[in-house]
């Protein structure tokens, strides 16, 4: 009897190699994962170990109940695309793919060059661990473990996986606790796997909204109406024009260094000087996996991103409001010009949420002029992108002239990884640099050179007076080498901070506001607020945003990431650093359940 019941739980040879190639999957994966974001899940959370027993677990199903080895191999090497595929991800974004961006893939298309940038040749150890398991297998005489043993493993770890959310009352609550938590966010993957984080996104996207995230929405939208109700803008309603250049990765560190005896930005250098002009050097990166167009949410709509997935292509049939819209009300018309395709990241379908009417587009460029287009990604180039807009514009085509106007120009030329063809390049730096900073350095100074044909043109128009031209980044661009290059080079920022550049601000601002070294810090969410002020609209919009404009002098002078780690000149009250991390997940639910927040308040006050 005991050696019948040794054999139900007896291993084979063939099964310890493949459980153990499996466990070491998982174990690299984590390892790898951790090294971009934290070890904090190997250090304080036990289902970091019960996970790697699980899976090595499960997944070696075939090697328990199949004869050929090959379909073992086949899983192991489908979950190594899995992992590879999710470490490249989260070098980028320092969170594991979103459930909704799967389906979403294809988008990928025009950021080849991007993908490609975000793979390390040590990430091949995935598919080694499998490779070496075929090898040491392959010639093995193939017998079945014990019948138990599969099962018993299986339920055993995933058992003790689950048991380590019991205490936090079930799945769905350890996770939240988690996805909340600033020290947690990025150790939802290592802990509780890739499928983990999957089901967590579902969970998330499946429930229904309930009468307590209606009330937390609703108790937040209120006590910040009340933190901007004492602000008052100086400036009077009026027909401002107002110019939104969103610059690719375009970050604060390059502007005004100069390296070899040249200046990284020289064109940018002389507007800052300008007595005119309002900079702010630290404005905090609050993106998430929207990037690009997460910047037009929180800039534009005053909103926080979703935090999971990419909100343009599930939301973008909600009701936002916007800078645009508001402007539109007043008279203005609205434009946007972009080298994007229309489909990437839904673009196209944004602007119009938005309130942008008038849409030009990857092709209402000509690309056959000479060097319109950087051979390296296929995009058109910010020179060709800018003087071609500039020459609608001469023409009337685009913003005739003494028209009422809205306009966003979104750049490329600075996307990851920052490679442009030989011809296109206009500073040439000969010291030894690594690769992607001298890409980097290379990409901002070409950007910096093609800002002049737009600029200029504005500036010589009768109607510059009333109008306001804005230069900022989209978000943050070194991504995951940040933390080796500002260790090894000082002038590179540790922090994630895009600039705020103001042309011809209004005098009423108050000329203490204006040029010199500005202390402040703000994050992307107050730029909407902002803008309002600059456009004379701020004392008549309804919705300010959820943000606070960088004029109110009530705003405590720091700003929060999307992960909840502050950022501040001083020290500053502690209810107003909660305040902002909680807007993270107030925008979260405002966009999964497609509420209007100014609605939302509206009714709250009607039925109070």
């Amino acid at each position: 009897m005991h050696s019948k019941t040794i054999r139900l739980f007896r291993p084979t040879t063939t099964y310890i190699i493949w459980w153990t190639a499996t466990a070491l999957t998982f174990l690299v994966f984590d390892i790898l994962f951790c090294c971009v974001t934290s070890f904090h899940a190997f250090h304080n959370y036990t289902s970091t170990y019960f996970t790697i027993l699980a899976g090595a677990s499960i997944f070696t199903l075939p090697a328990a109940y199949l004869k050929r080895q090959g379909w073992q191999f086949g899983v192991l090497i489908a979950l190594d695309i899995l992992f590879i595929a999710n470490l490249m991800y989260c070098r980028t974004y320092f969170v594991a793919i979103p459930l909704d961006s799967y389906c979403i893939a294809d988008n990928l298309c025009g950021f080849v060059c991007s993908v490609t940038d975000a793979f390390r040749f040590y990430d091949l150890i995935l598919p080694l661990i499998a490779a070496t398991a075929y090898l040491l297998t392959r010639k093995k005489k193939q017998t079945r473990p014990g019948g138990l043993l599969q099962p018993a493993l299986s339920l055993m770890s995933l058992g003790l996986v689950f048991a380590t959310m019991y205490p936090a009352g079930g799945v769905y609550k350890k996770l939240n606790i988690m996805a909340t938590s600033v020290n947690s966010v990025s150790a939802i993957t290592p802990a509780y796997s890739v499928f983990g984080s999957m089901a967590y996104d579902y969970m998330t996207r499946c429930n229904c909204l309930t009468e307590n995230d209606s009330n937390k929405m609703t108790d937040w939208l209120s006590e910040h109406n009340k933190l901007t109700s004492g602000y008052h803008s100086p400036l009077e309603p009026r027909r401002r024009n107002i110019v939104v250049i969103l610059c690719e990765s375009l970050e604060s560190w390059p502007i005004g260094l100069s390296l070899e005896g040249r200046e990284i930005t020289p064109f940018i250098n002389s507007l800052i000087k300008d007595s005119t002009t309002f900079y702010i050097p630290d404005v905090l990166t609050q993106t998430r996996g929207g990037r690009s167009i997460d910047a037009q949410l929180l800039m534009l709509a005053g909103q926080t991103p979703t935090a999971t997935g990419v909100f343009a292509m599930k939301y973008s049939g909600n009701e936002y409001n916007t800078l645009p819209k508001e402007m539109r009300r007043h008279g203005a018309a609205t434009y946007l010009i972009s080298p994007d395709e229309p489909s990437t990241w839904n673009q196209k379908a944004i602007a119009q949420s938005f309130g942008i009417d008038s849409i030009y587009m990857n092709q209402s460029f000509d690309h056959n002029l000479p060097n319109a287009v950087n051979m390296t990604d296929g995009y058109l180039t910010d020179k060709s992108l800018l003087e071609q807009a500039t020459e609608k514009m001469k023409s009337g085509e685009i913003w005739p002239e003494n028209q009422y106007a809205f306009i966003l120009i979104v750049t490329h030329s600075g996307h990851n990884p920052f490679k442009l063809d030989e011809d296109l390049k206009t500073i040439s730096l000969t010291d030894c640099y690594p690769d992607v900073l001298k890409d980097y350095l290379t990409a901002a100074h070409f950007t910096d050179n093609s800002l002049r044909s737009v600029i200029s043109y504005i500036k010589s128009r009768p109607d510059y007076d009333n109008t306001s031209i804005i230069i900022t980044g989209d978000h943050e661009g070194l991504a995951v080498y940040r933390k080796c290059l500002s260790e090894y080079y000082s002038y590179v920022s540790p922090n994630q901070y895009t600039p705020l550049i103001i042309l011809n601000t209004p005098t009423e601002i108050g000329e203490t506001q204006i040029g010199g070294d500005n202390p402040l810090i703000i994050g992307q969410l107050d730029i909407y607020s902002t803008l309002l002020d600059i456009a004379g609209l701020y004392n008549s919009a309804e919705w300010k945003g959820m943000g606070r404009s960088a004029f109110d002098p009530e705003r405590p002078n720091m700003s929060v990431s999307p992960l909840g780690y502050a950022k501040q000149k001083e020290p500053c009250d502690s209810s107003a650093i909660e305040h902002q991390r909680e807007s993270f997940i107030i925008g979260d639910l405002l966009l999964i359940h497609r509420l209007n927040p100014m609605r939302l308040l509206r009714e709250s006050e009607i039925n109070q």
